[in-house]
């Protein structure tokens, strides 16, 4: 699921589960709804893309939710 949604997976166990969703929800939330637009120069295309691509193909459009400062992406 997570590799399909790009999120990310922690296991805990039982006795542990509050001190791992209080690190989990530390980060203080700085965007929601957050989009990444990513435009290439019209001479290049993006391959290997599903969703999310212009007609032309140098426009991909992410939907990344929400965001912490320790928020990353890749494409």
């Amino acid at each position: 699921m997570a590799e399909h949604t790009a999120g990310n997976v922690k296991i805990v166990t039982p006795q542990d589960i509050g001190k791992d969703f209080a690190s989990i929800l530390k980060d203080e939330v700085v965007g929601t709804k957050i989009k990444l637009v990513v435009r290439i120069h019209n001479a290049l295309r993006f391959k290997n893309e599903d969703e999310g691509v212009s007609e032309d193909g140098t426009t991909l459009v992410r939907d990344v939710g929400n965001a912490t400062i320790r928020t990353q992406t890749t494409i």
